[in-house]
């Protein structure tokens, strides 16, 4: 089954090369790529990120997909082979799926125990999707997710198998440093 998933990317229609660059990292991780507009709220940036992710989790919904895996059009992965190493390591039983977090306490067994960030790629399952979809429209999406680590199975691949390049950010309009936040972390193909 996790053979088929594809990819939905969130890529807003001005950021081309960070859509030439997703393109690129489909081609060499060997995986289909499928591209949903981002949102663009102008008073509230998060509410149109919330939105982004929301659409695919309702299309996922609304076709019957068991599971289905969103990425942000900023990420990279460490090394060849990663986006195999992280369909090996989807598990049976999970809500959430996370390629890798910037912030955030992980168990021995790879679960999340606390608030985390980084929604850079993940996979959801269905029986979260009800959930997903109910979270506030305007919620700052990996903090209202995360405050709910103690309720759900949130899970994390073990090596993180990807990050977001630094490029300037669409929520705060910054180019953002996140490799400190990857020190003392296992990475796919690097440690």
């Amino acid at each position: 089954m996790t053979q088929q998933l594809i990819v939905n990317c969130i890529n807003l229609e001005h950021r081309d090369l960070r859509k030439q660059q997703a393109e690129r990292q489909a081609k060499e991780q060997g995986f289909y790529i499928r591209f949903w507009e981002g949102i663009i709220e102008r008073h509230d940036r998060k509410k149109g990120i919330c939105m982004a992710h929301k659409q695919i989790v309702k299309d996922a919904k609304e076709c019957g997909y068991p599971m289905t895996v969103i990425a942000e059009d900023d990420l990279l992965f460490f090394a060849p082979f990663a986006w195999d190493y992280f369909l090996s390591q989807i598990p049976d039983d999970f809500d959430l799926f996370m390629s890798m977090i910037y912030t955030g306490s992980i168990d021995s067994e790879n679960r999340i125990t606390s608030v985390f960030s980084g929604m850079t790629m993940y996979c959801i399952h269905q029986r979260f999707y009800n959930f997903f979809l109910e979270l506030p429209d305007s919620c700052h999406i990996d903090r209202e997710v995360s405050s709910y680590a103690d309720q759900f199975k949130f899970l994390v691949c073990n090596p993180f198998v990807c990050e977001q390049d630094g490029s300037r950010s669409d929520n705060n309009f910054m180019t953002c440093d996140y490799r400190p936040h990857l020190e003392g972390r296992k990475l796919y193909g690097i440690n």
